[in-house]
């Protein structure tokens, strides 16, 4: 398990809406999903990334998601 900072997840945080520019849309097969003090953890069995230029297939993946801006607080 990876354990990040809080001034390390601030910092990603920043870049992601700063410096981001492209969208990926992710379909899957929804295995899991949780809601717990205002964090969504998702996890997907036979995903599929896509941008605008290409498609990868993954076998299993773990989404972790939180409101940025409970992040500033």
């Amino acid at each position: 398990m990876v354990s990040l900072c809080f001034s390390c997840v601030q910092s990603m945080t920043e870049a992601l809406e700063n410096q981001v520019k492209s969208k990926v849309t992710v379909k899957g097969h929804l295995h899991t999903y949780r809601f717990c003090d205002n964090v969504w953890t998702f996890i997907l069995t036979d995903a599929q990334f896509k941008n605008e230029e290409t498609t990868e297939q993954v076998g299993k993946v773990k989404i972790v998601a939180c409101d940025s801006k409970l992040l500033s607080q």
